[in-house]
């Protein structure tokens, strides 16, 4: 559900910038018996003319994990001079309606958007409650950060061989999955992309993809961009594989980047080579283009305006 923020916050006021938030959650309750929580998150603002919440994003679901962080970002328009109320309900998902009352209550918190933006690196946690009850449900991260404009977008395709093996009793093999890190400026990385898993297989070849550039890197194609392969698991509990830092810039047709996985590189020591090689296969940079790009290109622009006058007739005995 997107609804436009102007509509909630009012039309009269001045656009200072556009933000991005990211939530995480850590340490949430398990609310499932047999497994653990299938968490997403409904974002809501205050309208300002009727105090009521409004939707504005949910997130997506993942499965089984009881510290998610989740990809899909919270695009706002950042208003200095209003007070832009938000609020963050967190669910444990328990079918696909969109009905929230077929999915078990979390916790909330609420908070503004200048708050968000003002804390230390722009990374506001807070706990999660039920209403008028004291007790910690797990907490929430939201990290903010200023959109640079970058339409342009990345199309790419990604393959790995001898990754590691991280499943012993599933006749050796992993369940291997790509995420994309992104930095901030406090040096904390958020994740912002994610490959489907391809079962028990060391040499995957995960589906072409298609991702903004501000989404991977804000705009800066040399912010470093950490790269993870990981082993799926289906309690949540992802093993990790092996990890590069790049870059955008970096990422270019049939490159190809070595895994580490720390804690057995420093385990191994100088006999320690890698955890696997990553590929990409193919990548395309599309360029997007807005219309102040092209104007400022030199592209002219006529305008026409028409009035049209209606006529009213007025029959007899009407």
């Amino acid at each position: 559900m997107n609804v436009p923020i102007a509509s909630i916050i009012g039309e009269d006021s001045n656009l200072i910038s556009k933000v991005e938030l990211y939530i995480s959650c850590r340490s949430l309750i398990n609310m499932d018996t047999f497994s653990k929580s299938d968490p997403f998150t409904v974002v809501y603002m205050r309208d300002n003319s009727s105090s009521a919440w409004v939707e504005i994003l949910r997130t997506e679901t993942i499965d089984d994990n009881l510290n998610p962080d989740f990809t899909k970002q919270v695009l706002l328009d950042y208003h200095f001079e209003k007070i832009q109320e938000l609020k963050f309900d967190v669910y444990d998902s328990d079918s696909n309606s969109r009905d929230l009352s077929s999915h078990d209550f979390i916790g909330s918190v609420s908070t503004n958007l200048a708050r968000i933006m003002g804390s230390s690196g722009a990374s506001f946690s807070s706990p999660l409650h039920l209403p008028n009850n004291p007790q910690v449900r797990g907490k929430i991260i939201i990290r903010g950060e200023e959109v640079h404009a970058n339409q342009d977008i990345l199309s790419f395709k990604l393959s790995a061989r001898n990754l590691d093996r991280k499943d012993w009793f599933g006749w050796g093999r992993s369940d291997p999955f790509v995420s994309f890190f992104r930095s901030r400026e406090d040096g904390t990385f958020v994740k912002v992309w994610e490959s489907e898993h391809i079962m028990k297989d060391l040499n995957p070849m995960w589906k072409s993809a298609t991702v903004s550039v501000q989404v991977l890197c804000n705009g800066d194609i040399d912010r470093p961009l950490k790269i993870q392969v990981s082993d799926w698991n289906s309690n949540g509990s992802h093993d990790l594989i092996g990890e590069v830092i790049s870059s955008v810039r970096a990422l270019q047709p049939n490159k190809e980047f070595s895994l580490t996985h720390p804690e057995i590189k420093k385990k191994k020591g100088h006999k320690y080579v890698d955890s696997g090689i990553l590929k990409v296969d193919y990548l395309k940079t599309e360029k997007r283009f807005s219309l102040l790009d092209f104007v400022r290109g030199g592209m002219e622009m006529n305008l026409m305006i028409a009035v049209v006058s209606q006529l009213y007739f007025k029959s007899n005995g009407s």
